[in-house]
C-alpha cells in the first residue's frame, strides 16, 4: 500500500485503538522528520506532485494525519511540539525530484501601500518619491501639516498627507485608521520622523533638563515605535506575497550616533542606540506574521536638519567620511530602503549607511 493511499476517509473508518499501530506498521517511522520523509517519497508516485495546490494539500492532509498519531497512545505523545513547528511547512518545498528549497521573490512596491513618517521632506520625502517611481502610494505622516500637503501634492496621484505626532498614540491610531479606510492596506513602513538637539549631561549652570532628554526619546524611540506596531498589526492582515509568507517590511531610522555619540548627543544617541536594539527582537517578534524589520543608520546626510548649519560645523564632519568626501545625499538612503524592500532575505538588521565615517568625541 502507498503511504497515500489511505485517505482521511479511511483513517476515520478503522477502528480508535488501531489507527496508530495501524500507521506505525504501514509507514514504520518513529517520529515526525521520518513521517515527513515518507509522505515525500510518495509524492513521486503521482504526476499531479508538481502542481502547487496538490502539494498545499498533501500538507494539510499530513498535519491532520499527524494529530490524529499525536492523540494516540505510547511514544508518540513524546515528540516535542517544537519538531512539529519546524517541520510544518517542509512538504511544499519539495518537488517531484526530492527537496527543493523555498525561494522567496522580491516584494515589488506597485501598487504597495507605504505609511512614511517625517515623509514630508528630507530622507522620508526621498523614500516615497523613490517607491512612486515604482508605482507605489505613499501615506505621509507629519507634523508639519502645511508642507506635508505640500508634498503630497507635488508627488502627485497615490499620495496623502495626515497630521501626526508620531510619540502620541492616539494620533497615530487615528492616521492609521485613516490609511486603511483611504486605502485599504499597509504593506511598508518606513520611520524617518526624529529631532535633534543638543546638550551636556551638565551645563554650567545646572544638569541638563530632564524634559529635554525625554522629548528627544519620545518622538526619536516611543515615536518609531507607536508607529511601527500599528502599521505592524494592518500588516498581518495581508495576504502572503510569495510562498515564504512575506505580509509587510518595517523600516527604521537610527544614526552613526547610535554607535559614536558625540558630545552633547547623550538624548539623541540614545533614542537611536534604542531604535537600533530593537530592531532584532521586533524582527523575532513579528516573525511568525511575516513581516521583516530593518534599520538603516545613517551617517551625516544633507537633510533640512543639516541645511542650516554654517561651514563650521559641518567641514569637521565632512572630514572624518572617509570615501566619498561629502554628506550623504537623501537619495541613496532612498535606494537602500527600496533595497531592503526588494530583498526578501534582509532581516533583523541594523545597516550603517555612512561612507565609513567614524564620529569624534566633538
Amino acid at each position: 500500500m502507498s503511504v497515500l493511499s489511505a485517505g482521511a476517509g479511511e483513517l476515520e473508518d478503522w477502528p480508535r485503538g488501531n489507527r496508530v499501530s495501524c500507521w506505525v506498521r504501514l509507514l514504520r517511522v518513529r517520529d515526525m522528520d521520518e513521517l515527513l520523509v515518507r509522505l515525500v517519497e510518495g509524492l513521486r508516485e503521482f504526476p499531479e506532485a508538481s502542481d502547487e495546490g496538490f502539494r498545499e494539500a498533501l500538507h494539510a492532509w499530513a498535519q491532520a494525519l499527524w494529530k490524529r498519531m499525536m492523540s494516540g497512545s505510547g511514544g508518540w505523545r513524546a515528540v516535542s511540539s517544537a519538531a512539529v513547528r519546524r517541520r510544518r511547512h517542509s512538504l511544499v518545498s519539495y518537488g517531484t525530484m526530492g527537496h527543493r528549497p523555498a525561494t522567496g521573490k522580491p516584494m515589488n512596491p506597485k501598487d504597495k501601500i507605504a505609511v512614511i513618517t517625517g515623509g514630508a521632506s528630507g530622507l522620508g520625502r526621498a523614500t516615497a518619491e523613490a517607491l512612486i517611481e515604482q508605482g507605489g502610494k505613499i501615506a505621509i505622516f507629519d507634523l508639519n501639516e502645511k508642507l506635508g500637503a505640500q508634498t503630497a501634492e507635488a508627488l502627485g496621484a497615490g499620495t496623502r498627507a495626515y497630521s501626526v505626532n508620531v510619540a502620541d498614540e492616539d494620533s497615530v491610531k487615528t492616521a492609521v485608521a485613516a490609511v486603511m479606510t483611504d486605502f485599504g492596506a499597509i504593506h511598508i513602513n518606513v520611520n524617518c520622523a526624529g529631532i535633534g538637539a543638543a546638550a551636556r549631561t551638565l551645563g554650567r549652570e545646572e544638569p541638563m533638563p530632564l524634559k529635554y532628554f525625554n522629548g528627544i526619546v519620545q518622538v526619536n524611540l516611543v515615536g518609531t515605535f507607536n508607529t511601527l506596531r500599528l502599521c505592524a498589526w494592518e500588516m498581518q492582515k495581508n495576504d502572503p506575497e510569495d510562498e515564504d509568507g512575506e505580509r509587510g517590511v518595517v523600516i527604521n531610522t537610527a544614526s552613526v550616533a547610535a554607535f559614536d555619540g558625540q558630545i552633547g548627543q547623550a538624548g539623541y544617541s540614545a533614542s537611536k542606540a534604542g531604535v537600533a536594539g530593537m530592531t532584532l527582537p521586533i524582527a523575532r517578534d513579528l516573525s511568525r506574521s511575516g513581516i521583516r524589520v530593518c534599520t538603516i543608520a545613517p551617517g551625516i546626510f544633507e537633510t533640512p536638519m543639516m541645511a542650516g548649519a554654517p561651514d563650521r560645523v559641518r567641514d569637521p564632519l565632512i572630514e572624518m567620511v572617509q570615501f566619498p568626501k561629502r554628506l550623504g545625499n537623501a537619495p541613496e538612503y532612498a535606494l537602500l530602503a527600496r533595497q531592503i524592500i526588494e530583498n526578501p532575505y534582509l532581516n533583523g538588521e541594523t545597516i550603517r549607511l555612512d561612507a565609513g565615517i567614524r564620529m569624534a568625541a566633538k
